[in-house]
């Protein structure tokens, strides 16, 4: 059987991510769980999640069913089928949150798609934009509708072609008058 193993993001119950990693990594799937850094103030050195209540798993759908019996998941992302994460995205966002650069978490927009050829971001694909009159890069976690953003500062980059959208036709349908009872 060819492996056709995708990124997907599971949505689980609040403050069970770490389990919910272990638990799956004792399985054998591969796991991501993002994390913004330490709250320094607390005793324990809590991490802090970037996407709380998130974590990415990589596995084929036929093993979907392996991965939400798993204590404390509750879905696989996407409607009516689960929705993978695009590999060149999804390997943007892994480098972004390893770069440790200050980054804000915002909306997802849309704007020019580039591929990032130097600074720490190098190789990375995502929207470049103005915004509050600084020139910033943007990594799409387009399962969550968001995006990660980064001053882009002196970085060089080169546009990409922007992807064509599918045409979307409207099917005709015939609607059939009915007629109303009159009501005495």
């Amino acid at each position: 059987m060819a492996e056709n193993k995708r990124w997907y993001l599971l949505k689980v119950r609040s403050t069970f991510e770490p389990l919910v990693e272990r638990e799956l990594t004792k399985r054998k799937f591969e796991t991501f769980l993002p994390e913004s850094g330490v709250l320094q103030n607390r005793p324990s050195r809590v991490k802090r999640l970037l996407f709380p209540g998130h974590i990415f798993c990589r596995f084929d759908l036929d093993e979907r069913i392996r991965v939400s019996t798993i204590p404390g998941v509750q879905c696989v992302l996407g409607l009516p089928e689960p929705l993978s994460c695009d590999d060149g995205e999804f390997s943007a966002l892994q480098t972004a949150i390893n770069s440790d650069l200050p980054y804000e978490i915002v909306e997802r927009r849309s704007g020019q798609p580039v591929r990032m050829f130097t600074g720490p971001l190098r190789g990375a694909v995502g929207t470049l934009f103005d915004r509050r009159g600084h020139r910033q890069f943007g990594v799409n976690v387009k399962v969550l509708g968001r995006m990660l953003l980064f001053d882009v500062g002196n970085w060089s980059y080169r546009p990409l072609p922007c992807e064509p959208r599918p045409l979307i036709r409207a099917a005709r349908v015939q609607v059939q008058p009915t007629r109303l009872k009159a009501s005495r």
